[in-house]
């Protein structure tokens, strides 16, 4: 159906931007620099750049963490799961999302 299909579309999306935004280097401690211009991009403001809720980035960082079978065995299975869905599939106590930023 097109709604199966919109949500496999949504799900790579989603995947693709978390992927991109693991290339940018997480945030470090920001309150040592007395001006923002010296500062190197990080994760946060790259996403807020691109119109990205604070929620928004996070989903897409988990998403992106989902081991790539997973993730496709999931997002092509008949029924295919929502973004918040294939967020919540890797457990948080993992320690790949410590780093979310």
């Amino acid at each position: 159906s097109l709604r199966k299909m919109a949500d496999r579309i949504q799900a790579r999306a989603i995947r693709r931007c978390g992927e991109l935004l693991k290339q940018i280097e997480p945030g470090k401690n920001r309150h040592d620099s007395s001006r923002e211009g010296d500062l190197p991009p990080n994760r946060k403001l790259a996403a807020e750049q691109a119109g990205l809720s604070e929620h928004q980035r996070k989903t897409a960082l988990r998403v992106a963490n989902v081991p790539e079978q997973d993730f496709n065995q999931s997002v092509e299975s008949a029924d295919p799961p929502t973004v918040t869905k294939l967020a919540e599939t890797l457990p948080v106590h993992t320690g790949l999302l410590l780093d979310e930023t």
